[in-house]
């Protein structure tokens, strides 16, 4: 299945629908140039169940396509993108 990121800019959050009522999201803050991830959560239920790596392939995507810098305050977040070389690219310096 593929999962879409949904950018909700006014609540600084990108959501991801993981089906059956389920839905998994980010949120940010935005400051000189840069959108720092504060926080990633998966619904109790579904945790374990590789969910945030879908939240984190949805959400970078879509930053990807708004050409925006990335840094990660959120522990699981900044773990991830160190750990997948494909959104390096993304990094602030």
């Amino acid at each position: 299945m593929e999962y879409t990121a949904n950018h909700i800019p006014e609540q600084n959050r990108y959501d991801v629908d993981l089906g059956v009522g389920h839905t998994a999201f980010l949120t940010y803050s935005d400051r000189d140039g840069v959108r720092y991830i504060m926080h990633t959560e998966v619904p109790a239920e579904l945790r374990g169940g590789g969910y945030g790596k879908v939240l984190m392939e949805a959400a970078l995507t879509k930053m990807a396509e708004e050409k925006v810098i990335v840094s990660a305050v959120c522990s699981y977040a900044r773990i991830y993108i160190e750990r997948h070389k494909e959104w390096h690219h993304l990094r602030a310096a």
